[in-house]
């Protein structure tokens, strides 16, 4: 309930962080921690990670992954040791690029239904945070990495159920193709054969955004949709295409309304592009 009030109505402290009129998600956090309420703890977490990503702040989306990984409660001794041991040597690069897909399916417990959709939001904020560091080579690669690892998981479950999940790679699969293309633009060696690969990259990424709204709308995914839209419109203002970055700006706001997040859609009229 929460998460809709943030996005539909808004709350007046920080829209990205899961607290307002209905929960205090560092309180109710730590309740469901202690008496072990692991399915709405495993939610609590994906919820934080999904708003604090639609609210564009990505490195707090990860940390509510990490946070998923690392509870007590929800992982498995072997995991609670190993973060643990690896939390002592825990730096801002290191939180963006040690957890990957493959943790949460072997290590911690969440619900069915979450299974199938971390790997989608995972690889999602990975391709955001590879925009913010584009120029750390060592950090985009091992992000790359978790985003690609993250898309094999997506594309065997959109072969088995198309309707659900063939949306969700069409855009993870643009999103990679647009991040790829802005840590290449942003690198000062490129040479000609670099300046080709990059350039395709962003032909591709345009025609798999338009896939993927097309698709997410068809099967009734407004959501993801509207999602779609808002990051073809940051991509077109990207390569420098500002009619497009417009249409598809103002089709992402009609998606979200359409959807019922109205403070979602306001926030994106009012917040200015920021590369």
């Amino acid at each position: 309930l929460q998460f809709i009030q943030n996005v539909s109505e808004g709350v007046r402290g920080n829209m990205c962080v899961l607290t307002g009129e209905i929960m205090e998600f560092d309180v109710h956090t730590r309740e469901w921690t202690q008496s072990n309420n692991r399915g709405v703890l495993a939610y609590a977490y994906v919820l934080a990670a999904l708003l604090a990503y639609m609210y564009n702040d990505y490195q707090l989306a990860q940390d509510a992954l990490n946070q998923l990984k690392k509870n007590p409660t929800l992982s498995s001794p072997s995991s609670s040791s190993s973060s643990s041991s690896s939390s002592s040597s825990s730096s801002s690069t290191a939180s963006i690029t040690s957890s990957s897909s493959a943790s949460y399916s072997s290590r911690v417990f969440y619900p069915p239904l979450l299974k199938n959709f971390l790997p989608f939001l995972e690889g999602l904020i990975g391709c955001e945070l590879m925009r913010l560091y584009s120029k750390d080579t060592k950090v985009c690669k091992k992000l790359k990495q978790n985003i690609q690892h993250s898309l094999k998981k997506v594309v065997k479950l959109a072969k088995s159920n198309p309707s659900v999940y063939l949306h969700k790679q069409c855009l993870l699969e643009a999103e990679l193709a647009s991040s790829s293309w802005s840590s290449s633009s942003s690198s000062s060696n490129n040479n000609r054969r670099e300046d080709v690969a990059a350039a395709d990259a962003a032909a591709d990424a345009a025609k798999l955004y338009s896939e993927a709204i097309d698709r997410a709308k068809n099967e009734g995914f407004l959501q993801e949709a509207a999602i779609g839209c808002e990051r073809a419109s940051d991509h077109m203002r990207r390569v420098g295409d500002t009619v497009l970055h417009s249409l598809y700006r103002k089709k992402a706001r009609a998606l979200y309304l359409q959807w019922g997040a109205a403070a979602k859609a306001m926030r994106l009229r009012h917040k200015p592009f920021t590369s």
